[in-house]
């Protein structure tokens, strides 16, 4: 890695992890994990909707596998979540790789179609196999307080939790980003014919970031399940939640390391805030607020939050380098003795 990029790293983990320690309300705590939990999946989401262009909308489909295997698998045999997440990551691979083969072989729009048929239908397979999933009522777990059922009393060890998974989300986007496969998704993304005239392998690396993608996902519907104890197909299957981390990704900057971050450092916040105080006399009224917000962002910088801090950045330093140009005396304007 970068200097510069270690260092916002190392920066960022500092501050993170001071967060617990000045924020003890439980509720901004609560607004900090799902700060985390939506840069999670939007990060997860961009290593293959930003990086290969792919636009996914039922990215929760994944969300959704990973929160109820480890809901099943913990309620009725008493399995750890660190255990299941194997099986979850493994039923996640081979949906992948079932919904892929087919999906990437359309184009555009069709995709992006696809995709959200796909999530749709998993919802309403998980509402008729009741016996399995209970239905539209969903499952609620058994709260058994321990490390070993990631199961807490206060919010601080979960916070933890979602921020070590966050990190690695983190460091696998920016290696994807600056590696050779980073860059194939980069000329897919641009012209995917002309990158397999060139010999790129378009189905190959799609594939690749998919998979990355959707294993990320399901670790944070596992993580989901076991902080809300709770689990139902409205929820982890909702196509809200699939707009919302693509949105972040775009008001944060698409195909970047650190846009889906400020994407949700921005909007989450201000969308948990309006749900609990106006969501019963507003519903909805977090969603018109982050629309607006979307809005505004496109119109000022259609690359993201992180291009216009960049840009500013790199106009900054022109105006100083300029300066200091100017500032030095020329050949021409100098005197001879």
């Amino acid at each position: 890695m970068k200097k510069a990029s270690i260092s916002k790293l190392i920066l960022l983990l500092v501050v993170a992890l001071l967060v617990p320690v000045f924020l003890t309300n439980e509720f901004y705590l609560n607004i900090a994990v799902w700060i985390f939990l939506y840069a999670l999946l939007s990060t997860s989401w961009n290593i293959l909707g930003g990086f290969a262009g792919q636009l996914s909308f039922g990215h929760t489909v994944f969300f959704g596998i990973g929160a109820f295997t480890t809901t099943i698998l913990y309620s009725n045999y008493g399995i750890s979540p660190w255990l299941n997440m194997i099986p979850a990551i493994l039923l996640s691979v081979i949906f992948t790789l079932i919904v892929g083969i087919p999906t990437f072989r359309l184009k555009g729009p069709f995709f992006s179609l696809a995709t959200l048929a796909i999530g749709q239908i998993l919802f309403l397979l998980a509402i008729y196999f009741k016996d399995l999933t209970g239905g539209s009522v969903g499952i609620v777990m058994k709260f058994n307080e321990s490390y070993w059922t990631m199961m807490f009393g206060n919010t601080k060890p979960y916070y933890y939790i979602i921020l070590i998974l966050f990190i690695v989300s983190i460091i696998i986007s920016y290696f994807i980003k600056n590696s050779k496969v980073g860059y194939m998704l980069t000329a897919i993304r641009e012209d995917e014919e002309s990158a397999e005239v060139i010999g790129v392998s378009a189905f190959k690396y799609k594939m690749l970031a998919f998979l990355i993608s959707s294993t990320l996902t399901t670790l944070g519907g596992v993580f989901y399940a076991h902080y809300n104890m709770f689990v139902q197909p409205a929820t982890v299957f909702s196509f809200s939640m699939s707009v919302s981390i693509v949105v972040y990704a775009i008001i944060g900057g698409l195909g970047t390391v650190w846009g889906p971050f400020l994407g949700c450092l921005l909007i989450v916040p201000i969308n948990q805030y309006l749900t609990s105080s106006l969501g019963n006399s507003l519903p909805g009224i977090s969603g018109v607020i982050y629309g607006v917000i979307l809005i505004i962002v496109v119109l000022i910088e259609p690359k993201g939050i992180l291009a216009l801090f960049e840009r500013r950045k790199s106009i900054r330093f022109n105006k100083t380098g300029q300066r200091r140009k100017t500032d030095e005396p020329s050949i021409e304007s100098g005197t001879s003795n």
